[in-house]
Formats: structure tokens, C-alpha cells, sequence
């Protein structure tokens, strides 16, 4: 909480020097990442401590932000979160309503995802779930932001293979590309990843914690198709407001396009395209 209030004296400064109106998108996936580990650990003692924790903080970072005159947006996952089931709509707008909705000024969907925009007739895309969502919200008057930094392409799950020789190759170009070495414990038989950039990865954490799959046949390692995937940098519409009668009020490159996701050899903040362009020499 002190590095919000830091941050919230900083744009106060910065909103009474300059004038500029200032938006705060509000943890982008927390908020979904409660629910999620809630259903993972079938309410665990400690899911439930941590979605009454994030559900109690919200609206007090929710009036810290608006107090020094920003315009503050939780966020609402995206489409394609969960298996976009009535009720995995219900827990996303109980946990919004919980966490003060009705005193935000917006809601982000899409944040560093891929998802198809649609319209309101097409399943899991951001219209339809946004159709679905908004009229259980606690808030009729929300602006909604949607980020499209990634959808501009085809996108491939990245997939890493295991060689023989303890090499890590994944799948950037059609005859693979070195980007570390694994090895296996001898006691416990645990894969190890060692990527170039990043930290050292047991294999169990990737699967268990991160949605990895591991065909432990091939030895072929494959990423949630979210997460950095092979040609994710093309932009998807430009930021802009949009005039139409639409359910999406604009679209914004939120998380900047070029930001690692934070998968094997692409840690969290850094540039995709430096470390591209590191692997490739």
C-alpha cells in the first residue's frame, strides 16, 4: 500500500502541474487470478484469504487514485479466461461489484491478450463477453477500454523442445532457435530450464503454476497460447475513441506491445525484440 500512496502523491503532482488527465488501470489479471486460484485450490483456506484480501484493497486503492484526480479502471479479464460458462460471467461481476466498481470510472478487458474483438452474436470474443458482463456490474456508466497491442496477427503458442544434447530450442523459426540448455535431477527427476535471459525454471512450477503442457514423449514443452507467443508484436487498431454506437468506448495499447509476458527467456518488462534480436546471433 506505501508504493501506491508514493505513486498517488506523484500524479497528484503531476495532475495539478500539468493540467493532463491521468488514467490508472488498476493490476491488470488480479482480480481474475482470485477467481482462478480460487477454483484451482476448490477454496483453499489460503485462495479465499487472498480473493477477500484483493477484494478488500480495491476500493481503497480505488479512492487513493481518484483522490488526486485520476480516472482509475479495474480490470475484467478478457473473453477467454475461463470456459465462459453463466457462471464464470456471475463470479467476474461479483468480484468487480465487490471490489467498488461502482466507484471506478471504467473497465480494461484484453490487457496484453489476443483476443478476437467479434460482435455481440460471436462467442468468446470481447463484444459478446462484454454483452454478458457489463449489465451485472454495479455501474451502468463505465468507459470501456479495450487493449489491442496484440491482435493484430495470427499467433503461434510458443513451444520449446527438449534435445537430446541438453539443448533448448523453441519454435521462432521453422528449424528452431537455441535459446538455453536443460538438464535433469538425478534424485528427484526433475527438469530444470536454464534460458539465456531470465531466470532458471523447474519444470513442475511451468506446468503446475503457469498452464504449461509437456509431452513428455516428444519432449516438447508448450506455452499457454497467451503468453509470449511466436508473432504477438503485430499491432492490432490503433488507440483511438470510438464514434459508433459500439459496447467498447475505445480501444488503447495498454500493455506496451513490446513487453515480455514474462515466459522462458522473456522475464517480465523486457523487450521482446532486443532479446530477439540477442538469440538470433
Amino acid at each position: 500500500m506505501q508504493d501506491n500512496q508514493l505513486n498517488a502523491q506523484r500524479l497528484g503532482r503531476f495532475i495539478r502541474t500539468t493540467g493532463l488527465p491521468v488514467r490508472v488501470y488498476l493490476e491488470p489479471d488480479a482480480l481474475a487470478h482470485a477467481i482462478q486460484y480460487r477454483r484451482d485450490q476448490s477454496d483453499s483456506a489460503e485462495s479465499l484469504k487472498i480473493y477477500f484480501d484483493r477484494v478488500k484493497y480495491f476500493p481503497e486503492l480505488l479512492k487513493l487514485y481518484k483522490d488526486v484526480g485520476a480516472k482509475v479502471y479495474l480490470d475484467a479479464a478478457h473473453s477467454g479466461w475461463f470456459d465462459y460458462r453463466d457462471q464464470d460471467i456471475e463470479a467476474m461481476a461479483e468480484i468487480l461489484n465487490r471490489s467498488g466498481i461502482e466507484h471506478a470510472d471504467g473497465i480494461t478487458t484484453n490487457v496484453s491478450n489476443r483476443q478476437a474483438l467479434g460482435d455481440a452474436l460471436s462467442p468468446n470474443t470481447e463484444i459478446h463477453y462484454l454483452t454478458r458482463l457489463l449489465p451485472l456490474l454495479n455501474n451502468k456508466k463505465l468507459d470501456v477500454v479495450v487493449d489491442t497491442s496484440r491482435n493484430g496477427g495470427t499467433n503461434i503458442a510458443r513451444q520449446y523442445t527438449l534435445a537430446a544434447t541438453n539443448l533448448l530450442f523453441d519454435n521462432e523459426i521453422p528449424s528452431g532457435r537455441f535459446v538455453g540448455v536443460w538438464h535433469q535431477d538425478k534424485e528427484s527427476h526433475q527438469y530444470w530450464l536454464v534460458p539465456l535471459f531470465g531466470k532458471s525454471m523447474p519444470m513442475s512450477v511451468l506446468v503446475a503454476k503457469d498452464k504449461y503442457v509437456f509431452n513428455s514423449k516428444e519432449k516438447i514443452l508448450s506455452a499457454p497460447p497467451w503468453l509470449d507467443a511466436v508473432g504477438d508484436l503485430k499491432l492490432g487498431p490503433a488507440p483511438q475513441d470510438l464514434k459508433t454506437k459500439s459496447i467498447i468506448n475505445k480501444y488503447r495499447y495498454i500493455k506496451p506491445p513490446d513487453d515480455c509476458d514474462g515466459s522462458i527467456n522473456c522475464p517480465p518488462g523486457a523487450s521482446k525484440s532486443d532479446i530477439s534480436k540477442l538469440l538470433q546471433r
